[in-house]
């Protein structure tokens, strides 16, 4: 059997030694996978750097990260390794059957045991795959890693990273590989920056469109011809596009580079948005400053009424007793009147498909006009990113997040910019 680089034999030679070696060894291996020029070039230029590769469709992204995964884990004894997929059953019936043939010929692979999602290798370490759906989170707490491969990052949600995989990257300084193909320009757009940016030397990012597969070749022209063009441009060329068929357009322009809240400045006013929560979703405080940049966002769930109340008057305390909209809609009308009846400066809207037509509409049309200002990478674009309108036999158009989606950000920003245009009162309107 030839034996791979990825092993702990090459473990005398320098990182950049064993790395070039890598890749040639594959070349000369049982196995039918020989890397194609980009994936060469990200294993020779990456030794010990987190690394973030937007890739299009048919590219070989996941089996270099497969072959990389193997690497980490086969580089030293008793390491754990993390592989985590938007789905139990991505993981389940793609990504391990994939593994398992690719490492059939591997250094170490003939005494590999694999039970319950856990391959474990020889030399002690292991390659674990989990899921990194919601249900599934607490799943990923409480271990020290070696190295993580997120698979589909731009799927996953970004607490999966904030959260729960990068706590435990510290103890060991180990590294993580994200792997996606965008979407739109959520936080998956935000780490494919880090590797772009001078400053974060342990970051590097590689953009590989599908024209560079040769698995695709031809097939491609005649995809192009029969697939939406902002669709093709994000699934294909790998390009972080707006949402296609959303209701907002120019979300990029509006991104800026900066964290949240900022501060609170006597020369400026403010307004604040509120969407107060409904069964599993979210209650989000939001406040803007008179130029339109977002300077402030609450977001929260299963909090208590009297807490939201609390948070609310905390936001409004802080910038400068602001006035406040909210949507009194269902559930946000008790909300309303109490904290009308607390002495705050507020106004509430019923949101009916009429009203919300035509704050979201207003939205649009600030955004377009980039009239509005919001955190790179945020939530909140992500939301406004997947927010659609749909029209119905009769003409009617409805606004509403899409499946699987929530829009609770979005509503308080829309309140807020309509709010910004409004005078402040404590009246109930109904458009």
């Amino acid at each position: 059997m030839t034996s791979r680089a990825f092993s702990p034999k090459n473990s005398g030679k320098s990182r950049k030694g064993r790395q070039a070696a890598s890749v040639e060894r594959v070349k000369a291996s049982e196995t039918k996978w020989i890397p194609f020029e980009w994936q060469k070039k990200v294993l020779e230029s990456t030794d010990d750097m987190n690394v973030v590769i937007c890739a299009g469709r048919q590219v070989g992204k996941t089996e270099l990260a497969i072959m990389k995964a193997w690497m980490a884990a086969s580089g030293g004894e008793n390491r754990t390794v993390w592989w985590i997929s938007p789905t139990l059953r991505q993981c389940r019936r793609d990504i391990l059957p994939r593994a398992l043939k690719m490492f059939k010929n591997e250094d170490l692979f003939d005494a590999v045991v694999v039970t319950d999602m856990i391959m474990y290798l020889n030399n002690g370490s292991r390659i674990i795959f989990l899921s990194g759906e919601q249900q599934h989170a607490d799943h990923l707490l409480g271990a020290t890693l070696d190295h993580c491969i997120l698979d589909e990052a731009a799927r996953l949600d970004r607490k999966i990273w904030e959260q729960y995989i990068e706590p435990m990257l510290v103890v060991k300084d180990a590294k993580v590989w994200m792997i996606s193909t965008p979407l739109g320009r959520n936080w998956f757009y935000e780490a494919w920056t880090w590797g772009k940016d001078e400053t974060m030397e342990d970051w590097a990012s590689f953009h590989t469109p599908s024209t560079e597969s040769p698995l695709i070749g031809k097939k491609l022209d005649v995809i192009r011809k029969r697939t939406p063009k902002d669709v093709f441009e994000q699934e294909y060329l790998a390009k972080f596009t707006d949402s296609a068929g959303g209701a907002f357009f120019g979300l990029g322009a509006c991104e800026d580079k900066y964290s949240l809240p900022l501060e609170f400045e006597k020369k400026r006013s403010y307004v604040c948005g509120v969407d107060v929560a409904r069964k599993n979703d979210f209650t989000v405080i939001l406040v803007m400053d008179d130029d339109g940049r977002v300077v402030y966002i609450d977001r929260c769930q299963d909090v208590s009424f009297e807490q939201q109340k609390a948070r609310i008057h905390l936001a409004v305390k802080k910038y400068g007793e602001c006035p406040v909209w909210i949507d009194a809609t269902g559930l946000g009308s008790s909300v309303f009147e109490a904290l009308r009846n607390s002495g705050l400066k507020i106004d509430g809207i019923n949101l009916d498909y009429k009203t919300k037509a035509e704050i979201i509409q207003h939205l649009g049309f600030k955004i377009e006009t980039e009239s509005v200002i919001y955190p790179l990478g945020h939530i909140l674009i992500e939301e406004l990113q997947n927010y659609q309108f749909k029209r119905s036999p009769t003409g009617l158009v409805k606004y509403e997040a899409a499946p699987g989606h929530h829009d609770d950000c979005v509503i308080a920003l829309a309140l807020a910019v309509w709010g910004k245009r409004k005078s402040g009162g404590t009246g109930l309107w109904v458009f």
